[in-house]
Formats: structure tokens, sequence, C-alpha cells
């Protein structure tokens, strides 16, 4: 049985739930990373289906449901304007560490590790250089 729609659902509901850690640990590129592979590893168990589509999919949605949270404090600000190159950059962030994360998982056990080690450290970037 595909666990795909369950995937899609953790995507959307994955950074309201992340909130409270990111509160108590302070690396949030190391946990939405992690929480990423946890999709990509249930793509990867028991789905025939394993193809990029589903991986856009879950980074977009992922992506979405973070805009989401941070539209509450842009509103706040008021500084709405922020919010299309803020959702267009973490679309991008996002769909490419999954991709990377992905292709790691296809090549073999022994790239999975560095295919996590390398999105940790492009999200450890892009917050530091531009969130």
């Amino acid at each position: 049985m595909s666990k795909i729609p369950w995937l899609g659902f953790l995507s959307v509901i994955f950074p309201f739930l992340l909130l409270p850690v990111e509160k108590v640990l302070p690396y949030p590129y190391l946990v939405e990373e992690l929480a990423k592979l946890v999709l990509i590893a249930g793509l990867f168990y028991r789905n025939k289906d394993r193809s990029i589509k589903w991986v856009l999919i879950f980074g977009v949605l992922f992506t979405l449901s973070e805009t989401v949270l941070f539209s509450m404090n842009l509103w706040a600000l008021g500084t709405v304007y922020l919010l299309l190159p803020k959702f267009l950059g973490l679309v991008t962030l996002h769909c490419g560490t999954l991709t990377i994360m992905w292709n790691s998982f296809r090549k073999g056990i022994y790239w999975v590790v560095p295919g996590i080690c390398l999105s940790i450290f492009i999200h450890f970037v892009f917050n530091l250089v531009i969130a």
C-alpha cells in the first residue's frame, strides 16, 4: 500500500510540529532536514512510485506551510512585501535539499549520510546568508 498520501500530509504539518522543537533546539537547519529525511525515507519504504514529482510536491507543501508561519510575523511587522521573495527562496531551498536526499537514497545506502550532511550544510548557509 502506498504511503504517499500520508507523506504529503506530513510535509504539510511538519513545520507546525517542528516549531516548538526549534524553540528548544536553536538549529532549525538540522531539525528541518532530519524531518525531510523522514519524508524521503518514507517515500523509499514500500512505494513503487519513487519519482521526483513526489519530492517536489513534498518540498512545495513543506514550504507553503512554513510560509504560513512566516506570514503571521510579516503581517504583524507590516512587511508583507517580503512574502513572495521569501517563498521563492524557501521553495528552492526545500525542493533542492529534498532532491539531494532523494538522489542519495537512489544511489545507495552509502550515499545517504553524505546527502544528509550536504542538505544540512546548504540549509545552514541559506539561513546564514539569506534568511
